[in-house]
């Protein structure tokens, strides 16, 4: 597996206030630079999961968004292009609620063929005003929606990047033939990222760590995620060891959730870097109504 290397200019590595456990209250910004990607797979499957009732709804007038996005097409996207990223955008704004705009950067490059798309929240806040916790990022866009007020200027809060040479299916309500890509599908999995479906745990194949950029300051998806054990990864492992990167390759590491059935991540026993642990497993969610943030999508 390839990492994406974004084709635009995205600003270097940056604490813009020094993180200090001393600080606890102090606001901390962190600008982003590596990608989340969607990997595509390479077996034909036919699944149709259908729009949620919220969208319908929406659709038919019968209820009003609570929340605004506006996309900016960098050139290539065409109409058709358009009109699938906007279906998905109707269905993100059906579902979340926030009173800050919510900005995306979107671009139409050439990448590798074993990739559909790549997105990253383009940065990140903590110890803002209403962060429920202290010392751990929140993604922009809920950061905002969390305190009610834009924090980053008219910089996008997300960057989203489709493969131009990939065969897609431009249309949502319609089925794909053999071999294409369904955009609309691909375009609601990268917003999820670039909204937070994103961690910061990694390895360098012997060491693991948490901590965004390098920061050891965790990103809030990171929290409750534990082993097959049920014990918190951030609490009990420590970062950076050996003994993190053994659990990073388990294949065994989950959600702690009020759900039933803990929902199980991407964990293989060859890491991944931009898919794994950002995504939930795909053997266990393939082709059920839980598929969409699995890392592969199939034609």
């Amino acid at each position: 597996m390839r990492r994406i290397i974004c084709k635009v200019i995205i600003p270097l590595f940056t604490i813009m206030l020094t993180a200090n456990p001393g600080l606890a209250q102090r606001l901390m910004g962190i600008k982003m630079t590596t990608p989340t990607v969607c990997y595509a797979h390479n077996e034909e499957n036919p699944c149709f999961i259908p729009p949620p009732e919220e969208f319908n709804r929406l659709m038919a007038g019968a209820r009003t968004k609570n929340s605004n996005i506006e996309v900016n097409y960098n050139p290539g996207f065409s109409p058709e292009a358009q009109a699938a990223f906007q279906y998905a955008i109707d269905i993100w704004e059906s579902l979340i609620v926030s009173s800050v705009p919510i900005k995306i950067d979107a671009y139409w490059t050439p990448l590798a063929s074993t990739v559909l798309g790549g997105a990253l929240y383009t940065s990140a806040y903590a110890n803002f005003e209403g962060a429920q916790k202290l010392n751990v990022f929140y993604p922009v866009a809920l950061a905002e929606k969390i305190t009610g007020r834009n924090l980053n200027g008219e910089e996008a809060d997300l960057f989203i990047q489709f493969n131009s040479n990939a065969n897609w299916n431009y249309n949502p309500v319609s089925t794909p033939a053999a071999g294409q890509f369904d955009l609309a599908t691909v375009v609601l999995h990268e917003i999820g990222h670039g909204l937070g479906f994103s961690g910061s745990f990694t390895t360098d194949g012997t060491t693991g760590t948490v901590g965004l950029q390098s920061s050891g300051v965790p990103i809030i998806y990171d929290i409750p995620i534990e082993n097959l054990g049920n014990f918190n990864l951030i609490r009990s492992i420590p970062s950076p060891s050996t003994d993190l990167n053994s659990e990073l390759t388990s294949n065994n590491l989950f959600f702690n959730s009020p759900t039933t059935t803990r929902p199980k991540l991407y964990a293989p026993t060859a890491f991944s870097a931009g898919s794994s642990i950002s995504h939930l497993d795909e053997v266990t969610y393939n082709n059920s109504a839980d598929a969409l943030m699995t890392p592969n999508i199939a034609p």
